[in-house]
């Protein structure tokens, strides 16, 4: 365990049940090679009685079902609890039952030449871009790979090993099933709008897009808008285009 003096904030937590965030200001930071949980103090005090009494012992002790559970100084200046092998073995039983297992106890069981060859195998597997196993054994042995010294064996190894690749299943999840899109059309009411509305004024004018001539036309009581090209700025195109708009309002108008 290495500790050093620290200027500035630092916020940690642990990975295991249970997990409290540890705040640590211009005290110790921490870096162990085991898993080590980290609580805090604040946030203890909310659950459990805690007590400190420096005349009797350096110790913050918590009260919990009649228990003591000493977290005594250490000569970092850090106050530590080492769980018991008796709380400690329930643990590793139910971890077992579970089927826990880790890449060690794997490793476990090859030689360790096995275990490189199968860290070149998941690595030569990145490299041609993480086709399917199936495809990716496909491919040694159709000998797609000049001078390939990986093998299938390898593959299985670092399946066994490493598990599925998480690239893999991220590139290859099954896509989401969309919802259907439901057509709502509004029906307009034609009859009615040319019963109550028998004249119309009609406005008329030349719109460019992009150098691009258009007459377009709007009417003043159901605003019903008409776009046409025009090919050329003359008098037989703007009639034609005219009679486009026209087109649109049937002959039961009395006037236009």
């Amino acid at each position: 365990m290495v500790s050093r003096k620290l200027s500035r904030k630092l916020s940690l937590s642990c990975l295991t049940p249970p997990s409290p965030i540890l705040v640590v200001e211009q005290v110790r930071a921490l870096r162990c090679s085991c898993i080590t949980n980290i609580f805090s103090l604040a946030k203890m005090i909310k659950n459990y009685r805690i007590t400190y009494d420096s005349e009797k012992e350096d110790a913050f002790v918590l009260h919990k079902d009649g228990r003591e559970i000493k977290f005594k100084r250490s000569t970092n200046g850090l106050y530590y609890y080492k769980p018991s092998e008796n709380y400690k073995n329930p643990i590793k039983e139910a971890a077992t039952s579970n089927f826990i297992s880790t890449v060690e106890e794997y490793k476990m069981g090859y030689t360790q030449r096995q275990f490189e060859r199968a860290k070149a195998a998941r690595k030569l597997y990145h490299n041609v871009g993480t086709p399917t196993v199936e495809n990716f054994k496909a491919l040694i042995r159709m000998n797609t790979i000049a001078n390939c010294p990986v093998t299938v064996e390898d593959i299985t190894i670092a399946e066994k090993n490493f598990g599925p690749d998480i690239s893999s299943l991220k590139g290859k999840s099954t896509r989401t099933r969309l919802k259907a899109v439901i057509s709502d059309t509004v029906e307009i009411p034609v009859t009615e709008i040319l019963e109550n509305h028998h004249e119309v004024s009609l406005c008329i004018d030349t719109m460019f897009v992009n150098g691009i001539t258009f007459l377009t036309s709007i009417d003043k009581t159901i605003k019903y808008r008409t776009l046409s090209y025009v090919s050329r700025r003359t008098a037989q195109e703007y009639y034609e285009a005219t009679s486009t708009a026209f087109s649109g309002y049937t002959t039961k108008r009395d006037s236009l």
